[in-house]
């Protein structure tokens, strides 16, 4: 009986996204099997580990760990030159909206407008924004709903010259904007997760399977992430 118990909670986390060499993978969260746990730990084989203040671990249905916050929880991810992004990136995680009166930070590598390599924020309309070196293009008008999973990309590729920053909803819809700028890096920022680097403006939502990496992807892949995760969060 405990060896399946075993399998039933670590199980999920054999099929999800493993990093390759190629892959140029900075970050990744794919939670983990101690509910107790003050750390989130990095898997992409750069030690970028979250130190966590006041979240609580919670389950999935499938089994899998997440991140609950409550709007003043957040994980930091101490400056590292792994996690830093010029020509190319990919954002992606998933999102479980709980509702907001203000704007709060879902990640930010930044601790100000002016300080934000990238970050992503929701806005007390419940709209997310994504934004690159500080605010010099944003990506704006994906509208997020409440209580329930929701699969969030974004992906970035400088050669392309038009439509190359890319904002995917659920594997679907995407928005776009162009963009010709290498990212300025922010060396002395911290990354925040489910907050500002600062921990200023943390989100009330739960989070799950954070991934950033400095190689873009296509819409096939977005598709096929989404498809691979999605039965995790039972949609």
């Amino acid at each position: 009986m405990p060896i399946l118990a075993l399998k039933k909670v670590r199980g999920p986390l054999l099929n999800l996204y493993r990093p390759t060499s190629g892959d140029d993978c900075g970050l990744w969260l794919p939670g983990q099997d101690d509910a107790y746990s003050a750390v989130i730990r990095d898997r992409s084989g750069n030690n970028n580990n979250g130190a966590i203040t006041g979240t609580d671990w919670k389950r999935t249905g499938a089994g899998l760990w997440y991140l609950d916050s409550d709007a003043d929880c957040y994980a930091i991810v101490t400056r590292s030159a792994s996690i830093e992004f010029a020509d190319n990136f990919t954002f992606k995680f998933w999102y479980y909206n709980k509702g907001h009166t203000g704007t709060t930070y879902v990640f930010s590598k930044g601790s100000s407008n002016a300080t934000a390599e990238y970050e992503a924020y929701i806005t007390a309309a419940e709209n997310l924004v994504f934004s690159i070196n500080a605010y010099a293009v944003s990506l704006a008008g994906m509208g997020i709903g409440e209580n329930v999973w929701t699969h969030l990309v974004f992906t970035y590729d400088k050669s392309l010259g038009s439509a190359n920053l890319t904002g995917y909803e659920n594997a679907e819809t995407p928005v776009t904007a162009n963009y010709t700028t290498s990212i300025t890096a922010q060396i002395a920022q911290n990354l925040g997760i489910g907050a500002r680097g600062s921990t200023a403006s943390p989100t009330n939502a739960n989070l799950a399977l954070f991934l950033a990496m400095g190689r873009t992807w296509s819409a096939a892949e977005v598709t096929a992430n989404y498809n691979q995760d999605r039965h995790l969060f039972g949609v």
